[in-house]
């Protein structure tokens, strides 16, 4: 799922995806790997990066703070406290505003299309 979502965000969007670890972390295949020894390496890359996509995190708060956009995917934390109003919260399969489609439906949101229609218009200007 991670893979699609990354080689749509490249082919309808033009961005170049990476995903964040080190030798010691299971990647998706077929992605670019930005090596990251420690946090301050990683916070640093996801502070550069256009958008944020995973799991409710330290880079929720990174994202926050560098007032970057990001779709984060809560589990057992509630958006409701630990959410940004920037992002695309989705929990439990359900989305809480702005609505962006279902946890269930991992291959693609339905409406990451519009959340991700600004990243578009940015990279054509």
């Amino acid at each position: 799922a991670w893979a699609e979502l990354a080689h749509r965000l490249a082919s309808d969007f033009g961005l170049r995806v990476f995903q964040l670890g080190s030798d010691r972390d299971r990647m998706a295949s077929g992605l670019e790997t930005l090596n990251a020894p420690n946090i301050r390496h990683a916070a640093a890359a996801v502070a550069q990066a256009r958008l944020f996509i995973g799991p409710d995190s330290f880079f929720n708060h990174v994202c926050r703070a560098a007032h970057k956009p990001g779709v984060v995917l809560f589990g057992p934390t509630h958006p409701e406290r630990f959410g940004y109003a920037q992002n695309a919260n989705l929990w439990r399969g359900r989305a809480i505003e702005p609505a962006v489609g279902r946890l269930e439906d991992v291959e693609w949101f339905p409406g990451l299309d519009a959340a991700f229609a600004n990243l578009k218009e940015s990279h054509q200007a």
